[in-house]
């Protein structure tokens, strides 16, 4: 009967996201054979988890209970959720799982798991409990997420610091702190190629600054990474124990010709084969400059727009407007008259003249582009060389 009532115990204890009011979490004890411990669940294959995820795990033999804390849940059906999602105004909340739903859902997904057990006393064990449950009210679970500076690994390195204080200390003095934000995005996203020339994209100068250990922190594997090396009352190691639950698989890696470098490069290829011919055999595919002088305006509003009004500070100062110009929206229409190209004949020029500024200075400026877009940089110039003689031709 008492293993009936404490199985009880624990399906309320988990089942409390779904209430407004539950049990108050100072009723919860833990007791002596209590073990609280980082998972952290190794980057998966999918954009969504290529930088990993960590959760704090409660596991009490005698109490029956095994959970886990996970400040990554979001709720996709929450009003105004992608309008909130574009402004830069995204909603997570802590989450409780069964650790058997948890750890099966990353054998389902094929990622690696790993645990580390905290060297914490009882009392220490009993504030954290409190404190994560507690939390976890519905009232109390929501939070804005940042993906850089408040995610679900730094806020797991936030509730520890703040149960331990002074008493806990990372020894991270030989970690390296020229590493950037972008820097750190990309060593674990280079290998989507196309997912990470759009993140490349879209962020700006705000993610190019030194980072320190500390908000290195903000990926999951930095984060287990800091805790190892950790101690606490002095010179205890902060874990005491660590353990492989699902092994990490290795995924393929490598490029392929379907990366955005390769296919640029084909493209950049045939327009200059295309502005020989159209120069030789007086002709004009004018599609082909709407096309490219379209979409690259567009990209440059859109760089203008995340920078301007929405909230996402990584999006600032993205110096991609240096290439991608929003008035190329506009050039892109005006090419399809060809009456208008003699009046058009000094913009084209100073349009010509900023892509090329940009091609070859690229490198001095201080945020890094990536072969792709000087590619398409590349194009732009080609082409924009083509518009201007042609303009003055038809003077």
């Amino acid at each position: 009967m008492k293993n009936v009532l404490l199985a009880c115990r624990n399906l309320i204890l988990v089942a409390f996201l779904a209430a407004p009011t539950f049990v108050s979490a100072a009723e919860f004890q833990v007791s002596d054979s209590c073990k609280i411990s980082l998972l952290t669940c190794s980057p998966g294959n999918e954009l969504y988890s290529c930088f990993g995820h960590s959760g704090i795990r409660v596991n009490d033999p005698l109490e029956r209970v095994d959970i886990v804390f996970n400040y990554g849940t979001f709720d996709f059906e929450r009003p105004g959720f992608y309008v909130n999602f574009c402004r830069g105004i995204l909603i997570y909340s802590l989450g409780v799982d069964q650790y058997y739903d948890f750890e099966n859902q990353y054998i389902y997904e094929q990622r690696g798991l790993s645990e580390q057990i905290l060297n914490l006393t009882t009392e220490q064990k009993q504030a954290i409990v409190e404190f994560l449950l507690t939390n976890a009210q519905r009232e109390n679970r929501d939070y804005r997420y940042d993906f850089l500076l408040d995610n679900c690994a730094t806020r797991i390195r936030d509730v520890f610091e703040k149960h331990l204080g002074s008493k806990l200390a990372f020894h991270t003095e030989k970690w390296d702190t020229t590493k950037t934000f972008r820097y750190l995005i990309d060593e674990y996203s280079w290998f989507k190629r196309w997912e990470s020339f759009g993140m490349n994209l879209l962020i700006g100068l705000p993610v190019d600054k030194p980072t320190t250990p500390r908000q290195q922190m903000f990926l999951p594997n930095y984060l287990r990474d800091g805790f190892t090396t950790a101690t606490v009352n002095g010179n205890e190691p902060f874990v005491t124990a660590t353990r492989e639950i699902l092994p990490a698989p290795n995924f393929d890696k490598s490029a392929n010709w379907t990366s955005p470098e390769w296919l640029f490069a084909i493209i950049l290829g045939l327009l200059m084969l295309l502005t020989f011919a159209e120069i030789r055999f007086h002709f004009h595919v004018k599609v082909v400059d709407f096309i490219l002088f379209f979409t690259t305006g567009l990209f440059g509003l859109l760089f203008l727009t995340l920078w301007l009004f929405t909230q996402h500070w990584t999006t600032a100062w993205n110096l991609n407007l240096l290439w991608a110009l929003p008035t190329h929206l506009l050039l892109a229409f005006a090419i399809l008259f060809n009456g208008l190209y003699p009046k058009l004949k000094q913009i084209l020029f100073i349009a010509w003249i900023v892509e090329i500024v940009f091609l070859t200075l690229h490198f001095v400026l201080p945020q890094p582009f990536q072969i792709g877009m000087i590619l398409i940089n590349a194009m732009l110039v080609t082409r924009l060389f083509r518009l201007y003689w042609k303009a003055k031709s038809l003077e």
